[in-house]
């Protein structure tokens, strides 16, 4: 639903709407304008969408403006955007402006569950969730544990040589002060 107006009224997730207006395309996706509020009727509120569970692979052509959730591990992590996959194929899933999506909450191996809408671009397929509550983190993958378990080896054997450097100095010091006094 389109209005350059953007005056939507008092409109929650979850409200029922009727609109009426000029069914038009924009960029390969069918939209319905709208000159007004007054072209909006709410039927019923707090309605839940039910998003349909689909791998990454099977976003194709006719999978445009469906509602879907789809699960796979963050491979790339950027200012607007993130890549996820899988294991069947790779899908960007693009932040936009006004669902305010907190990305510091996320890295790159994190496992994550995504709500939202298919929408094709010129480079292809991705999703748009709609808001914080549309990605939910479900774990992280193996490699991204090993690599702290690996991390926190290295530290424990860096704190290990660091007393065990600090005991030999003093040891050291010892001994010479007493070479030195006999």
């Amino acid at each position: 639903v389109y209005m350059y107006k953007k005056d939507f009224g008092e409109l929650v997730v979850g409200d029922l709407i009727q609109v009426s207006g000029e069914i038009a395309e924009s960029q390969g996706e069918k939209r319905i304008k709208l000159s007004a509020r007054e072209y909006i009727a709410v039927l019923d509120q707090g309605m839940e969408l039910m998003a349909h569970e689909i791998e990454i692979a099977q976003i194709k052509e006719g999978a445009q403006g469906e509602f879907v959730k789809t699960s796979g591990e963050i491979t790339e992590l950027k200012g607007s955007y993130m890549y996820i996959d899988d294991g069947t194929d790779e899908l960007k899933v693009y932040f936009k402006k006004g669902a305010e999506i907190n990305k510091s909450a996320l890295a790159l191996g994190d496992l994550v569950q995504v709500v939202g809408f298919v929408n094709k671009t010129k480079s292809g397929y991705q999703l748009l969730p709609r808001s914080q509550k549309d990605i939910e983190k479900t774990g992280v993958t193996q490699s991204v544990l090993q690599k702290k378990n690996v991390e926190q080896k290295e530290d424990q054997k860096d704190v290990a040589e660091k007393y065990l450097t600090a005991t030999a100095g003093g040891l050291t010091s010892i001994i010479v002060g007493l070479l030195a006094k006999t």
